[in-house]
C-alpha cells in the first residue's frame, strides 16, 4: 500500500520508492527461502520414511532367508526319516517322507514368492529415494540460481541509486 501511495505522488519520492522496492525484493526473497526450506524439509522427511521402510524390509528379508535356510537344512537332514540313528520302522515310511518333503517344498515356494515381493519393494524404495535426492538437488540448484539473480538485481538497483545520489549535490 505504501508503495502505491508513493507512486501516486510526484517524482519527488522516487528515492523512497526505490528503497521500498529493494525492501520488497528482500521480503520476497526471504519468503521464497522459507518456502524452499519447507519443501526441503518435506523431502528430507520423505527420504527418512523411505530409509526406515527400507530397513524394515531388509530385516524382514534377512529373517525370511534365515527361515529358508532352516527349512532347507531341515529337509535335507530329515529326508531319510532317520530317528535316533535308525530308519523309521513305520508301515508307510515313504508316505511320511513324501508328505514332509511336499510340505517343505510348499513352504519354500511361498517363501520364495514373498522374498521376491520384498526384493521388488526394496527396488521400488531405492528408486523413490533416488528420485527424492534428485528433486532435492534440483531444488537446491534452483535456489542458488534465484539467490544469484536476486543479488544481481539488488546490486543493479543499488548502482542506479548511487548514480542518482551523485547527481544530487547540495549547494
Amino acid at each position: 500500500e505504501r508503495l502505491h501511495s508513493v507512486k501516486a505522488l510526484d517524482g519527488n519520492k522516487q528515492e523512497e520508492e526505490e528503497a521500498m522496492m529493494q525492501e520488497w525484493f528482500m521480503l520476497v526473497n526471504k519468503k521464497n527461502a522459507l518456502i524452499r526450506r519447507q519443501n526441503q524439509l518435506s523431502l528430507l522427511e520423505k527420504e527418512h520414511d523411505l530409509e526406515r521402510r527400507f530397513e524394515l524390509l531388509n530385516r524382514e528379508l534377512r529373517a525370511m532367508l534365515a527361515i529358508e535356510g532352516t527349512i532347507h537344512t531341515h529337509t535335507h537332514t530329515h529326508s531319510g526319516l532317520e530317528v535316533s540313528g535308525r530308519r523309521e520302522s513305520s508301515r508307510y515310511p515313504r508316505l511320511k517322507e513324501c508328505s514332509l518333503v511336499s510340505l517343505q517344498t510348499g513352504r519354500r515356494r511361498r517363501l520364495r514368492r514373498e522374498r521376491e515381493q520384498l526384493l521388488d519393494e526394496l527396488v521400488i524404495l531405492v528408486n523413490k529415494r533416488d528420485a527424492l535426492v534428485r528433486d532435492l538437488d534440483a531444488q537446491e540448484k534452483q535456489a542458488e540460481e534465484e539467490d544469484e539473480h536476486l543479488e544481481r538485481t539488488l546490486e543493479q538497483n543499488k548502482g542506479k541509486m548511487a548514480k542518482k545520489e551523485e547527481k544530487c549535490v547540495l549547494q
